[in-house]
């Protein structure tokens, strides 16, 4: 009988460590993540914060395997030509992990904060997300929109931004020359592809023009230029007229949606194309960007229930609940994705003032857990 007591008795006090080990895990480390980052001064001003080094480190050996085994597969010739998530997202995520890269290596360069940079402990990342970039299959859905004559000289500036940004990445971390020729050339047929437009803006696929991805693929051509020696500074200059008059809302804004060959809008602005272009713009053209942040800020930014974020929809037109693939989830009124990148967009206006509130808000609802 005694023995079946000690068993009991092993069997409880199992439980309550175990249960003591998951509450630790899941919600203890998680939160000193959140209170150990708001006195990070990467986080309060324009530094990198230290949980961005982290989640760097821990996720480039991840991405590496999802980028090989989903070019191994066909990950991108087998998803329906409609389904952006399934499209545009691998890419697009891809671009946004080399350019982290970039950051932090630049960072590093700086000012090393570890034994070992970016460049060097995520190569074979960098490598993968860059073949993931270039691969054929990955550009299946264009070809589908384009027709495989055009697709690589016929609008489509999205995808063709982020091969442009995707090599200029690779080149600048690896010192890798293998796709500079390639760069140049896609670089000057993209500018003249812009640059020869109407109005300065192309289509993403036919009949369907984001300025958004526009302004992007001007700033990876300003990057590519940098890395070529190349100078594209006037066609960036004369650029700046896709993103005013006539082609911006009644707000002074560029549009989420507009009209490729007269600018027009279709529709609003929208929180999530603001945040968007508004880490780019400044790098562009700053004088415009100034005035672009503060009409977005008056317009788009609110703190209420004691939450800071971005509108989705101007106040006066907003719609409170509201789901797509760009915005993400609105809830009350707040973008999920432009507050996201609203991150970035008040870092680039140097507005830390939003950032870090915004931040931290990223790093509770995320709920980081150990390893990343």
């Amino acid at each position: 009988m005694k023995w079946k007591q000690n068993v009991l008795r092993t069997w409880v006090w199992t439980s309550r460590l175990l249960l003591l080990g998951m509450a630790g895990y899941f919600f203890v480390t998680p939160a000193w993540v959140v209170l150990d980052s708001m006195g990070d001064p990467g986080l309060r001003g324009d530094g990198i914060p230290k949980v961005a080094w982290d989640l760097h480190r821990d996720l480039s050996p991840r991405y590496e395997v999802w980028a090989r085994e989903r070019v191994a597969a066909n990950g991108g010739g087998l998803v329906d030509q409609f389904n952006i998530s399934g499209t545009e997202w691998p890419v697009f995520g891809s671009l946004f992990y080399l350019q982290a890269t970039e950051s932090l290596q630049d960072a590093w360069e700086k000012n090393p904060t570890g034994a070992v940079a970016p460049a060097v402990y995520a190569e074979d990342a960098v490598i993968a997300a860059t073949e993931l970039l270039l691969d054929k299959g990955h550009a299946n859905w264009v070809i589908l929109h384009w027709k495989e004559e055009n697709y690589m000289h016929q609008d489509n500036v999205f995808y063709r931004m982020l091969r442009i940004g995707g090599m200029t990445a690779y080149t600048r971390l690896l010192g890798d020359d293998i796709y500079r020729s390639q760069l140049k050339e896609e670089t000057a047929s993209l500018v003249r592809s812009i640059d020869e437009s109407p109005v300065g803006l192309l289509d993403d696929y036919p009949n369907e023009c984001y300025p958004g991805d526009v302004m992007m693929a001007w700033l990876t051509i300003q990057r590519a230029d940098e890395l070529l020696g190349t100078d594209h500074s006037a066609e960036i200059a004369r650029g700046v007229r896709g993103f005013v008059e006539p082609c911006v809302d009644k707000r002074g804004l560029s549009p989420y949606l507009a009209l490729r060959d007269n600018g027009g809008p279709i529709g609003p602005a929208r929180g999530c194309s603001n945040a968007y272009m508004g880490f780019t713009a400044p790098h562009l053209w700053p004088e415009e960007a100034k005035t672009w942040y503060d009409t977005v800020e008056t317009h788009y930014w609110r703190q209420r229930h004691g939450i800071w974020g971005f509108l989705e929809f101007p106040e006066e037109e907003a719609r409170n609940w509201y789901f797509d693939v760009d915005a993400g989830p609105v809830i009350d009124g707040f973008s999920t994705s432009g507050s996201a990148f609203g991150v970035g967009a008040a870092r680039a206006n140097g507005r830390f003032d939003h950032a870090y509130p915004l931040a931290l808000e990223m790093l509770v609802t995320s709920w980081a857990l150990p390893g990343g």
